[in-house]
């Protein structure tokens, strides 16, 4: 949205045309951040959903996102599910502690969950659903003939929450452009 002037007189119809015409230019700009906001959030939930479904990771990737809207100009970005953490910031010792921006209050490595990746041996999981993207089959003998269990180091951080803020900031001058020129 390019500047704008607005010309008045000391006079009753010129400060009521200059009222009127502020008005005009706030709900123009009020539409346009409206706008800019649901563009950004939209494409955010895009490239996390794209980065979770594609994540290297064991076990049941239940992460779903979308966002929310605390209040009218507004929006957050929010990965929900059980397995969100462990795909952002990766799990076991094996696996390198590169997360760019790992969360000051969050426990050691391979410490977090049950604490099982904290072995460089690895860890076993019952699986009912098949394999992760990490890990490999195992029957374990417990008497059982079906007793499957998923072998696995972990994963490495997949950071698609950051990734997608990442994309976010790269491409915030350029939306913001594109969309406020259409409220000009």
């Amino acid at each position: 949205m390019s500047s704008k002037t607005v010309r008045v007189t000391l006079d009753k119809d010129s400060i009521d045309n200059a009222v009127a015409e502020l008005l005009r230019l706030r709900n123009k700009i009020q539409e346009g951040t409206a706008a800019f906001v649901e563009t950004l959030a939209s494409i955010g939930v895009e490239q996390a959903r794209e980065g979770f479904s594609s994540a290297e990771y064991d076990g049941t990737n239940d992460v779903s996102v979308s966002f929310s809207e605390p209040s009218d100009y507004t929006k957050t970005v929010e990965a929900k599910g059980d397995a969100t953490l462990f795909i952002e910031f990766g799990t076991g010792v094996v696996y390198p502690d590169d997360h760019p921006e790992k969360p000051p209050d969050i426990v050691g490595r391979g410490e977090y969950g049950k604490g099982h990746g904290s072995s460089s041996d690895g860890w076993y999981y019952p699986s009912e659903n098949g394999l992760g993207s990490n890990g490999s089959y195992k029957i374990r003998p417990s008497g059982k003939v079906d007793d499957k269990w998923v072998h696995t180091y972990g994963n490495p951080a997949n950071a698609c929450m950051y990734n997608a803020r990442k994309h976010l900031e790269e491409i915030f001058m350029e939306k913001a452009k594109e969309i406020y020129d259409q409220y000009d």
